[in-house]
């Protein structure tokens, strides 16, 4: 006849604490992914740097009339001419009012 040996195992209470705690870190671990996800998306700013450098292009080419407004994908563009110290600037401003970010860059005037 086969004796056969207990096996020592895990109690329902040990069971459910793992359960809930495994289940708290995949929940922690879900919110900080979110919050990566999100702050990337809304702090990439490659794409508007892009657009105004077209601008800026389009400007020395000559293909562009200041001042220029325009709205693009959330972002506000606008390219004002002015004159400080004797001398003609422009300023390429895009702002996304949602998020309250700026970005310029001044270039001196075409003579």
């Amino acid at each position: 006849m086969v004796i056969l040996k207990k096996i020592r195992s895990a109690t329902l209470m040990e069971t459910m604490v793992s359960t809930v705690l495994l289940v708290v870190i995949f929940m922690v671990a879900s919110l900080v992914m979110n919050a990566l996800i999100a702050a990337k998306s809304n702090g990439d700013t490659q794409p508007v740097k892009e657009r105004m450098l077209e601008l800026e292009y389009q400007y020395v080419s000559e293909k562009l009339v200041v001042p220029y407004f325009e709205e693009w994908e959330n972002w506000e563009i606008e390219i004002v001419q002015q004159n400080q110290q004797g001398r003609e600037y422009v300023y390429f401003k895009a702002s996304k009012p949602d998020t309250k970010k700026n970005i310029t860059s001044i270039l001196t005037a075409r003579e």
